[in-house]
């Protein structure tokens, strides 16, 4: 996040290669992604349906322009259940505006940053989630 924030973060897709060092747009793009964080924080929801996506088995992502960064809800006690996306309205969050979601643990943490340049998202951006999601539950158990 330093790098980015510095506008030094170089597997930014969104920069071009020749372009000036550091990146204008980078710190921006934290201050975006602070921004979905506390909307997240206080409403339990995204802003917009369009800056947060599920990955797989209780991985999602916040999405800034190409940046993506994982996250998982968790009890901070090292108990781990996976919040799904919701397939039918009948199943959503009473009064949420995007019915997909579901309710999710107040505690949020996010995995990484990646770039994302593809349609779908690299298997190994998925499986470094799932690695740093099971080392954070083992931690927190431990504790």
């Amino acid at each position: 996040m330093g790098e980015l924030r510095e506008g030094l973060w170089y597997p930014d897709t969104d920069h071009p290669d020749e372009g000036p060092w550091p990146d204008e747009d980078q710190p921006g793009d934290v201050v975006k992604l602070l921004s979905l964080l506390r909307y997240f924080a206080r409403n339990g929801e995204p802003p917009y349906k369009h800056s947060f996506n599920d990955l797989e088995d209780g991985i999602w992502e916040f999405k800034v322009s190409s940046k993506r960064f994982p996250m998982f809800d968790t009890d901070g006690a090292g108990l781990f259940s996976p919040k799904l996306r919701i397939g039918s309205i009948d199943e959503a969050v009473p009064g949420a505006e995007y019915w997909e979601f579901p309710e999710f643990d107040w505690n949020v943490r996010l995995t990484h940053c990646f770039p994302k340049s593809s349609q779908r998202t690299p298997r190994k951006e998925i499986d470094e989630a799932h690695r740093i999601r099971s080392e954070d539950i083992a931690h927190d158990t431990r504790n």
